[in-house]
């Protein structure tokens, strides 16, 4: 009898174990679903204010690390703003919307930003590297002939704010940051890029408009020497 109402005992502590247990793992997975979702909201929502009032800033902007960029003594930052949530930490680090970039020459102590100011949105820049060949050698090496942006500087669906949402800005500079030149305005979507003839010409392929496109730019130049219309389906 008492060995009855010891398991009794036992399967009901049991049971109060298995129900707080439970409360645990609902909890931390409604935790994990939050902050995913939380996660994919800051990043839709980097943002750039058009109207004429100041810009509300959480946190200040960041200056993010140097790096190098090839073949030169050359060096570039990003400016940064607001915060986003880390995938790994589940915690508020780093910046999701960039601004502007420093360039910084190592030699001469020279820096200088690419814009002006920072009311635009970059979505996405590369560094575009042309092959250089050894003097006296069948060797090569890689040196930046440029930079490619995708930039949002306009606000095409009219919500005054720059977002992922307006067309884009396809555009580039210099390895140190000058010669800022708008190549292409109005794109959707970035569907690939790749370079040619050594690195001197970038090709895009790009849709506006629910159609692909493709362009050739010369990265001597920053003029365009080819254009044309993918097929559709």
């Amino acid at each position: 009898m008492k060995t009855t109402k010891l398991f009794r005992y036992l399967w009901r502590i049991n049971s109060i174990l298995i129900f707080f247990a439970a409360l645990l793992v609902v909890g931390v997975l409604g935790f994990v679903a939050i902050e995913f979702m939380d996660f994919g909201r800051h990043n839709a929502e980097q943002a750039v204010q058009v109207d004429t009032k100041p810009e509300e800033l959480v946190e200040p902007p960041t200056l993010g690390s140097f790096h190098s960029i090839s073949g030169m003594p050359l060096m570039r930052a990003a400016l940064t703003f607001g915060a986003r949530y880390s995938r790994s930490s589940f915690s508020k680090g780093g910046a999701y919307s960039i601004r502007n970039y420093l360039f910084f020459n190592s030699e001469t102590g020279e820096a200088r930003w690419l814009f002006s100011t920072d009311k635009q949105l970059i979505l996405d820049s590369d560094e575009l590297r042309e092959t250089i060949q050894k003097e006296g050698s069948k060797s090569s090496k890689l040196r930046a002939i440029a930079f490619s942006y995708q930039i949002i500087d306009t606000d095409t669906d009219g919500d005054k704010q720059l977002t992922p949402a307006d067309t884009m800005t396809l555009a580039y500079s210099r390895p140190d940051g000058s010669e800022y030149t708008r190549v292409l305005n109005g794109v959707g979507r970035i569907r690939g890029t790749n370079t040619i003839e050594r690195g001197t010409k970038h090709v895009v392929v790009y849709e506006v408009d629910g159609k692909w496109h493709t362009i050739i730019i010369s990265l001597r130049t920053f003029e365009v020497e080819k254009q044309g219309e993918l097929p559709a389906r």
